[in-house]
């Protein structure tokens, strides 16, 4: 703009012949600059920029997430490797593009499976991409599975299931009932139909629940000597004592 123009003009040609003092001033239009993010499946809480011009104020990329990944950094524009901090400084030009990369998390499963086994190991491992797969459940002698308990569930579940997508780290416990019929006959341990205690076999398990705390149920249970038991000098503990041999 300026002498003898009326309005901002690219091309300004001073004839031969012309005459006078002239002043010219020139005029801009800011450029603004496109930035493009390919975040692979993740998210940011708050939007990056689109667009920016020579005159934003620097500012830094708002890192994304993604469930089951660590971020890895960005890469792109100006950057030679994965890079988790990126600034945009005030001045800067030129339409920039930016990827997210990302670290998948591999989470533990622990295990107690209560005096049981399982024929094929259950995983110990698995990540958010790993597809879903339940669980192998244990067996035990002379106990009835009655399922796990730990992560998600407040019950014991007998049919436990890691859905593909699944995150953080699991523990599950094995819980067992004791095949009662098994030892002591098809009494229901009532006072009117108690469990029969008829060999050494079955005597030792009843030391054996009683020394370790087995929970026998809320009310009282009753057995009762269904026979002789005879004690044999010639095999070594040949009875397991009930209690800690203190009157315990």
């Amino acid at each position: 703009t300026g002498t003898d123009l009326t309005e901002a003009t690219q091309t300004v040609t001073i004839a031969q012949g012309s005459i006078g003092d002239r002043s010219y001033t020139a005029n801009w239009t800011l450029i603004t600059y496109n930035l493009t993010y390919d975040l692979d499946g993740g998210s940011v809480a708050m939007a990056n920029p689109t667009t920016y011009d020579v005159t934003t104020n620097t500012f830094t990329l708002n890192n994304p997430t993604k469930t089951g990944y660590t971020f890895a950094g960005w890469t792109g524009t100006d950057l030679t490797e994965a890079t988790q901090t990126v600034t945009i400084a005030q001045g800067s030009t030129g339409d920039l593009s930016y990827t997210a990369h990302w670290t998948i998390i591999t989470y533990n499963i622990a295990y107690d499976l209560n005096g049981g086994s399982v024929a094929t190991d259950n995983p110990v491992t698995y990540t958010v991409e790993t597809p879903s797969f339940t669980l192998i459940n244990p067996t035990r002698p002379h106990f009835t599975f009655a399922g796990w308990s730990g992560t998600d569930f407040v019950d014991p579940t007998t049919t436990v299931t890691i859905e593909q997508g699944s995150t953080g780290d699991r523990n599950y416990y094995a819980n067992w009932t004791l095949n009662f019929s098994e030892f002591w006959g098809n009494g229901d341990g009532s006072q009117e139909y108690p469990y029969i205690i008829t060999d050494t076999i079955g005597l030792n398990m009843l030391a054996t629940l009683v020394n370790e705390g087995y929970d026998l149920g809320d009310s009282k249970t009753y057995f009762e000597l269904g026979a002789d038991i005879q004690y044999d000098n010639t095999v070594d503990n040949n009875y397991k004592c009930i209690g800690n041999g203190e009157g315990g």
